[in-house]
């Protein structure tokens, strides 16, 4: 009875109030609406006391409805319809500099706009919480008890005539950014016949006189918006055709920022549009759907977080676009595919024990930093490149592969339920497939170490290595006595960031067109002839992305303890292939009398390594492929289940392959992968 009464009471004190002193009191009352502490588990209690009060007196219902209609006609709210929730035409630096200096010195408020008027109404960043938690229902039994349609008509007509002018601008800028040559690049028909976002424009332009006629002649309008929204559906079916041919072409970032942008623009015309035509009975849900959406927009606009959270989704967006199958090569569906997989592997090892082999070796002796960086780097990159080249498979390289197929069949599989199987028995590939690829990478890096350091002890008179190295480089893989985990996270992080060049690079081949571009420069064509330099150009713009993201991964590895030394920080690299390598080495070197634990320790570290390496490069990559194309899983529990299952029935299938292909496997990557992320080839070793 007292939470009724101050509801009451604060309602009432409206019908004398006018201007910022009615803006006041209305903030007062969601002030009394908020929920305490302790009624946390109740959010819509208050407001549920509130619908109680209009309900009960007739006064209070007016006084309200009168206040809530005069503040919507007398301010200023097209910007608040047409902009709260879109993104801005401003760029990343602008955005993130005004977010940051509203934290030292807030903008002024002009409370002529009712987009600042709903920021001071809910000034809690997290108002939108509570009042999602209260429920659409509890609002929509708000709304219906403060009763609208029975409000003023000349409040209820200027209010029409905002979103009216909202929609013009929101038309405008759709106009706008469908004729960006970003867009006509990719969609040259545009240009060639008569673009939908041009026609829509004028439709809308017809629409919206015919509403300000009618609103000025006091009459019903003539209005049919059938014909816009056919045109809305030809822009949006352009937008899809353009993303499909970006994921061919390539894109920016600014073709994707813009394409998001017009998605949003239009997605709120449409809301718009259905709260202008909706008839009464259907008007309350669309208002607090839409209500909703800008108190969210306003509690979040100077948000740094979703600033940042924004432009990554972008950004991986982009990134992962253009990257195609990129696990498909990856993920061993039959026997065949089983041993191709490891025979790559075994030469990666092959290759990477040499490189670890000539990396010890030049430093032997002390170097400036300088040129420990730069030889390292170059040992590294180098050498990943040549693996990629010849075909070979560097295992902790596979994960940022596979992230991007497995986020697309997550996503297929939360369209669709039942393919949750096949995802399933993609895991399961994946998995025998990254254990396999591990396996060849250790045995023959291992072994090659191995039989290295005895061809020199035995031709050459002298071990590999000096005493106090070997002991030092087992010292360095014990997981408990020293760094090798914190470091392994640092490779695997590189890993990450590896896939992401690669992606970038394969990104920036298909948008800049560098095939066409080498193979039609005079020179070359000269010296290798027409058919030649095509051909050198398609291998290029192929391979260039996993050349790319190999030599910048051996770049990242061979100078990260350089960039340690000049920081002071204690930063360096451990990788799964090259501790394996290390290992025997420096076993050799000693003529393997090393203790029993300290071999059994610095062994586990080799595995602990990989593991980090391969836990923390695929985390990372199935986030941003996740956020690329925004997917939110739901049936990982279920997903376990039917894992854990799968190994108590057949746990040989987690390391051995079928004989034949697995069909559940084939469709998710042939009819979800290939959709999802396009159809170019990975790149990578």
């Amino acid at each position: 009875m007292k939470l009724r009464t101050l509801l009451h009471d604060t309602v009432m004190v409206l019908a004398d109030c006018e201007g910022d002193q009615r803006l006041s009191q209305l903030r007062k009352l969601v002030g009394l609406l908020r929920p305490t502490r302790r009624e946390a588990e109740r959010p819509a209690l208050r407001l549920a006391q509130l619908a109680l009060v209009l309900r009960t007196d007739s006064d209070a219902r007016r006084a309200l409805r009168a206040a809530l209609l005069a503040l919507l006609a007398e301010k200023h709210s097209v910007h608040l319809f047409s902009d709260a929730g879109v993104l801005s035409s401003e760029g990343f630096s602008s955005s993130l500099s005004r977010r940051i200096w509203h934290r030292v010195l807030p903008d002024v408020v002009n409370t002529d706009y009712l987009k600042d008027v709903l920021g001071q109404l809910f000034d809690r960043h997290d108002d939108h919480v509570w009042m999602a938690a209260a429920g659409e229902d509890t609002w929509l039994d708000l709304v219906r008890a403060i009763d609208i349609d029975h409000g003023a008509r000349h409040d209820k007509g200027k209010l029409a005539l905002q979103i009216v002018s909202a929609i013009e601008v929101l038309s405008y800028r759709i106009t706008s950014i469908g004729l960006e040559p970003e867009l006509v690049r990719n969609y040259p028909a545009i240009e060639r016949h008569e673009s939908p976002f041009l026609t829509q424009n004028a439709e809308v332009r017809s629409f919206v006189d015919e509403w300000r006629r009618a609103a000025t002649d006091k009459r019903d309008p003539q209005l049919d918006s059938r014909q816009i929204d056919v045109l809305l559906e030809q822009c949006t079916e352009i937008i899809s055709k353009i993303r499909r041919q970006a994921r061919k072409t390539g894109a920016s970032v600014s073709l994707t920022y813009q394409l998001v942008r017009l998605e949003q623009s239009i997605d709120r015309f449409r809301q718009l549009m259905r709260l202008l035509e909706a008839p009464p009975a259907e008007r309350n849900p669309l208002a607090v759907a839409l209500f909703f959406e800008l108190v969210i927009a306003e509690n979040r606009r100077y948000s740094l977080g979703d600033l940042f959270s924004q432009n990554i989704e972008l950004l991986a967006q982009r990134v992962t676009g253009s990257a195609g199958r990129m696990g498909e090569k990856y993920i061993a569906n039959s026997r065949t595919e089983f041993w191709a997989l490891l025979r790559g592997a075994l030469g990666a090892g092959f290759f990477i024990a040499l490189m670890a082999g000539t990396k010890l070796l030049f430093n032997f002796d002390p170097h400036p930093p300088i040129v420990t960086a730069f030889v390292n780097s170059m040992i590294y990159g180098l050498g990943f490149v040549l693996i990629y080249l010849v075909g070979f498979t560097v295992a902790t390289k596979q994960p940022a592969m596979t992230a991007a197929t497995i986020a697309a069949s997550i996503r297929s599989t939360e369209e669709q339920p039942d393919r949750l199987e096949g995802l399933a028995n993609l895991v399961v590939a994946t998995l025998r497939s990254q254990v396999i690829a591990i396996i060849g990478n250790l045995i023959l890096a291992f072994v090659t170490a191995a039989l290295v350091g005895y061809l020199i002890w035995t031709y050459g008179h002298a071990h590999f290595l000096p005493t106090a190295k070997a002991e030092h480089l087992l010292e360095e893989l014990d997981p408990f006595r020293s760094a090798a985990i914190a470091h392994a996270a640092i490779a695997g992080i590189c890993l990450f960031f590896s896939g992401l060049i690669s992606g970038y690079f394969d990104n920036r081949a298909a948008y800049t067109r560098i095939p066409e571009r080498i193979a039609q420069r005079p020179r070359l064509r000269r010296w290798l002839g027409k058919d030649r330099a095509r051909a050198l150009g398609d291998y290029i713009g192929h391979h260039l992305g996993g050349i790319a993201g190999n030599f910048f991964f051996g770049c990242m590895l061979g100078s990260m303890g350089t960039l340690g030394y000049i920081l002071g920080l204690p930063l360096d690299i451990r990788h799964i292939a090259f501790a394996a390598a290390n290992y025997a080495y420096a076993l050799v070197s000693l003529d393997w009398a090393v203790l029993g634990p300290v071999a059994v320790w610095s062994g586990l570290g080799v595995l602990v390594i990989g593991a980090t390496n391969l836990a923390i490069s695929f985390g990372l990559a199935l986030f941003v492929a996740m956020r690329a194309q925004r997917v939110k899983f739901t049936e990982g529990r279920r997903l376990a289940w039917l894992l854990m299952g799968r190994f108590l029935r057949q746990p040989h299938r987690f390391i051995w392959p079928p004989k034949h292909q697995d069909t559940d496997i084939s469709e998710v990557i042939d009819t979800v992968a290939h959709r999802a992320i396009g159809s170019q080839r990975p790149g990578g070793a």
